[in-house]
C-alpha cells in the first residue's frame, strides 16, 4: 500500500475577526491552489492591527506547530503602502507576511540562521491586486505555491534584513525586584507580564505589585503566588503557559479589576518565601 505523503500545514494569523468572510477567503485560495494543504488556525482574534500581540501570539504558539509548516500572519495596518511583502525560512518553518515587525519575536529568538525573502514575482499572485486585502491577493497564494513545492528564490529576492520592532524586557533590581511591563492581555483579562519563570524560586508566595498605570492613579496589591486559579482572593500570580509570570483574578477580569492593560509598567517585589507554591 503506498505510503501518503506528509500534510502540508498552514497555518493562520490575522486580525480579521470571526464574523467577516475574509478568513474563509483566504482558506479558499489556499485550498483551491494546494488541494493537499492542512490549515490550521493560530487565531483571528488579534486586536485590530495590533502587530505586538500577534508577534507574542506567535512566540506563545510555536513550540507547539508542526515541526514542518508555513505560517501566514496578515496584521497588516500598512496593507497598499510601501512596506514589502516577505518570507522568512527558520528552519522548518517558514514565515510569509508584511514587513511590520510582526515575525520579529521568532526571528530574536531563533536557535537557527534565518533567511530573508523579498517577494517580488507577481506571476505567483492573483492576478489582481487589490490595495486592501493582500491577504488574500498575495500571501495566500505565495504560500500555497511555497508549499507544493516552489522555492523561495523564486518567489522573490533575498533581502539581508527586515524590520524588526524592539520589547523591553524585565529589568532585575536586585534579587527580590524586578521592573517590568504586561506584555499581553488574553481573553479572559489574564494579564501577561514580561517575567521569565525563573525569576520566581519556589520559595516565593507572595509579590507585592505596584503600579503607576497613569499619573494620577496607580494600583498596589500584595497577591499570593499560587498554582492554580481555584482561591477566594481578589488577584493571584501564577506561572503561566507561556512561561511568563501572570496575574489572573479567579472568577473575574484581571484587567477590570486592576485597571492595568497591555504596555502598562510594574514594579514587583518578592515580600514573603515560604517551602512551596499555595495550592
Amino acid at each position: 500500500m503506498p505510503q501518503l505523503s506528509q500534510p502540508k500545514t498552514i497555518a493562520l494569523l490575522t486580525d480579521f475577526g470571526y464574523s467577516d468572510p475574509y478568513v474563509s477567503i483566504m482558506k479558499s485560495v489556499l485550498i483551491n491552489n494546494c488541494p493537499e494543504t492542512r490549515i490550521l488556525d493560530i487565531s483571528h482574534g488579534i486586536k485590530r492591527g495590533d502587530i505586538t500581540q500577534a508577534a507574542y501570539t506567535l512566540e506563545f504558539v510555536l513550540p507547539y506547530l508542526p515541526a514542518v509548516c508555513v505560517v501566514v500572519a496578515v496584521i497588516d495596518p500598512g496593507v497598499g503602502s510601501s512596506r514589502r511583502p516577505i518570507l522568512i525560512k527558520s528552519g522548518p518553518k517558514t514565515y510569509i507576511g508584511p514587513d511590520n515587525g510582526v515575525f520579529s519575536r521568532v526571528t530574536q529568538n531563533s536557535n537557527v540562521e534565518c533567511t530573508f525573502y523579498h517577494l517580488t514575482q507577481r506571476d505567483y499572485w492573483m492576478n489582481t491586486i487589490s490595495n486592501t486585502f493582500h491577504g488574500r491577493d498575495v500571501f495566500a497564494p505565495v504560500a500555497a505555491h511555497y508549499a507544493n513545492g516552489v522555492e523561495a528564490n523564486l518567489l522573490g529576492e533575498k533581502t539581508s534584513q527586515i524590520h524588526e520592532i524592539a520589547f523591553e524586557e524585565a529589568v532585575i533590581q536586585s534579587n527580590n525586584i524586578i521592573d517590568a511591563t504586561i506584555i499581553y492581555e488574553d481573553s479572559f483579562g489574564n494579564l501577561i507580564t514580561n517575567i521569565p519563570q525563573d525569576w520566581l524560586d519556589e520559595a516565593t508566595q507572595i509579590l507585592q505589585v505596584r503600579s503607576n498605570a497613569t499619573e494620577t492613579a496607580g494600583w498596589c496589591a500584595n497577591i499570593p503566588v499560587v498554582s492554580s486559579y481555584q482561591h477566594d482572593v481578589e488577584v493571584v500570580g501564577v506561572i503561566g503557559s507561556a512561561g511568563y509570570l501572570e496575574f489572573a483574578a479567579p472568577n473575574s477580569n484581571c484587567s477590570a479589576v486592576t485597571g492595568l492593560s497591555t504596555g502598562d509598567k510594574i514594579s514587583v517585589h518578592k515580600i514573603d518565601h515560604g517551602s512551596n507554591l499555595i495550592e
